[in-house]
């Protein structure tokens, strides 16, 4: 099934739930993941991955020494 490219950017939105995923969950877990991220000074990224998939990309700050 996938993520249609126009719903990409509303992921990270609470309680939003895709086109097709309408039956399952909150709507909370991608907000919480990229709230968390955030707040770590990092960058949630979501992309699809044809035919049927998506692909979530989490860059962190490397710790200091």
């Amino acid at each position: 099934m996938g993520v249609p490219d126009a719903e990409l950017d509303r992921l990270t939105t609470r309680f939003y739930r895709g086109s097709t995923a309408r039956a399952t969950g909150s709507g909370l877990g991608l907000p919480i993941a990229a709230a968390l991220t955030v707040s770590h000074q990092g960058r949630l990224t979501v992309r699809a991955v044809r035919p049927h998939g998506l692909a979530v990309d989490i860059e962190l700050p490397a710790a200091p020494r």
